[in-house]
């Protein structure tokens, strides 16, 4: 005979009434929830919340992951930022230092000053959205930017109307000057020049 009833009370503690051979007191019967059951629900209960604790806590893990990813984002604007203020701020006698150093032929930070000047300055300039920057050249008075900017948006947009502009900039990536070349419809593009 078993000490204990094996059954689980309405309120969910193990009937405390003394068993008779089958394993119940007087009360409960094969029929009502056992104490085995209970702890395997119980187990079942605790993998599941275990699950749900790592599915979250992965959730986590990615928005932790999408967060970084954006601050990372911000810091690289930031960066940018600060690469074009200083830029604008350099002496004259910075001007004379970099083009000793383009002899050199170390000038992609410059390529990257002037790429950086012409996104952030030409929209303003020509008071259009840029379509994006096609080319960036150096050449004897400096550099050369071709840029294509929105002359008028369409729709769909493939009918948006592009401007294709020159942009003249000094050696110290400053702008001295724009003038557009041509303008066409976005699906028709520029003939391709390679």
């Amino acid at each position: 005979m078993s000490d204990q009833c094996r059954a689980v009370t309405d309120d969910g503690e193990r009937c405390s009434r003394p068993a008779e051979e089958d394993g119940f007191c007087h009360q409960h019967g094969p029929e009502d929830e056992t104490v085995d059951e209970a702890e395997a629900d119980a187990d079942a209960e605790a993998e599941s919340t275990a699950d749900e604790e790592d599915e979250s806590e992965g959730t986590t893990m990615d928005e932790t992951d999408d967060t970084q990813t954006d601050g990372d984002d911000e810091q690289r604007e930031r960066d940018e930022d600060d690469q074009s203020a200083e830029a604008e701020e350099r002496p004259a006698d910075a001007d004379a230092r970099e083009s000793e150093s383009d002899d050199d032929g170390d000038d992609k930070a410059d390529i990257v000053a002037v790429r950086n000047t012409v996104q952030q300055d030409v929209p303003a300039l020509i008071d259009r959205e840029l379509d994006g920057v096609t080319s960036v050249v150096r050449d004897e008075d400096g550099w050369m930017a071709t840029v294509e900017m929105v002359e008028r948006h369409s729709v769909p947009d493939t009918q948006d109307i592009l401007g294709h502009y020159e942009v003249s900039l000094n050696g110290a990536a400053d702008i001295d000057g724009y003038r557009r070349i041509e303008t066409y419809r976005r699906a028709e593009g520029r003939p391709y020049e390679g």
